[in-house]
């Protein structure tokens, strides 16, 4: 049974369990291009923090999506800040890895994953490369990711150029209430 009505609800949800970052010292949240941008819309809205998408995939398609998303605008500087690097779930854990990677380049002051959905394994493994884990609902057996929402279509790139630019809110709610909170305290500069 899905949990979520769609990523919006997802992120709402999410928020509710990263409220320790609302007032932090000027903390930042990143989306995982496409997926996780709805996500990451809501949190950041949900936090009053700053947004932005990351992407980490092959370099050709790393241009074009970033002139697209961006509109000419620079990434947002992550240089001794917090950082809160969200996608829509964790399945294998292999792209929020490539994420995390990416930004270590970046020389935040710390990384933490956060995800709605994905299975406890690979949110354990995670705590290898971020600072901290953040994962509400690890369901078992875990499936995928799509199967914990009802609503999972693709994000389009006109989709996340709205988000990274538009306010949002929370308007859909999750279902059921599994749950298994893996965080610690957010590492503030």
């Amino acid at each position: 049974m899905p949990l979520f009505a769609d990523r919006t609800a997802a992120g709402c949800i999410l928020a509710g369990h990263l409220a320790a970052w609302r007032g932090g010292p000027d903390p930042v949240v990143f989306g995982v291009a496409r997926g996780g941008v709805p996500v990451a819309h809501a949190v950041a809205e949900g936090l009053g923090l700053a947004l932005d998408v990351l992407v980490a995939r092959e370099r050709a398609e790393l241009a074009r999506r970033e002139r697209c998303y961006r509109g000419g605008r620079p990434c947002v500087a992550v240089r001794g800040r917090a950082v809160l690097l969200v996608d829509d779930g964790l399945a294998t854990g292999a792209s929020i890895r490539a994420a995390v990677a990416a930004l270590r380049d970046a020389r935040p002051a710390s990384i933490t994953v956060a995800a709605p959905v994905g299975p406890a394994q690979t949110c354990a493994a995670l705590r290898a490369v971020a600072d901290d884990v953040v994962c509400p609902h690890t369901p078992d057996p875990f499936v995928a990711v799509g199967a914990w929402y009802d609503d999972f279509r693709a994000t389009s790139d006109e989709d996340v150029c709205a988000l990274v630019g538009a306010p949002g809110g929370c308007v859909s709610a999750v279902r059921g209430r599994r749950s298994r909170r893996t965080r610690r305290r957010p590492q503030w500069p």
